[in-house]
């Protein structure tokens, strides 16, 4: 019976830390949904997929470029070929991302990745980026 107790006490705790997990990430999203994301430095019109790694991200582990490639290749295919792929990184990791996308033998991606320099953490301080790596990511039309 105290393992009832238990587990139902469990099950209580997780459900409720889910649902509060949930209602914060549906507040951090509506404070962008319909936002102006602003760049330092003067950005095109054309659609983007900005994505932006802080200070203390992993810059090519966030590259991801068979994944990219793929999303990048079905935008293709569906005719949003004029979708570019922007990374915004802080300074110490532009040098390896930029390596590596010039090392990629997916020529897809060479024409189709930008990757600028957020010298002083300017865009994350412009645009109020949350620390959360899940919300880093936008699509700018």
């Amino acid at each position: 019976m105290y393992y009832r107790i238990f587990w139902g006490l469990c099950a209580v705790l997780l459900a409720t830390a889910c649902g509060s997990a949930h209602k914060t990430d549906s507040i951090v999203l509506s404070q962008f949904v319909h936002s102006t994301i602003r760049f330092p430095q003067a950005a095109t019109a054309q659609p983007k997929i900005v994505v932006y790694v802080g200070k203390d991200e992993c810059g090519p582990c966030s590259l991801q470029l068979p994944e990219w490639s793929v999303k990048l290749s079905e935008l293709y295919i569906s005719g949003a070929d004029s979708v570019r792929l922007w990374f915004v990184v802080y300074s110490t990791e532009l040098e390896k991302m930029n390596t590596i996308v010039e090392q990629s033998h997916i020529p897809l991606l060479k024409k189709r990745i930008t990757i600028l320099e957020d010298t002083h953490e300017q865009f994350a301080e412009m645009n109020q980026i949350p620390s959360d790596y899940r919300f880093h990511t936008f699509f700018l039309r």
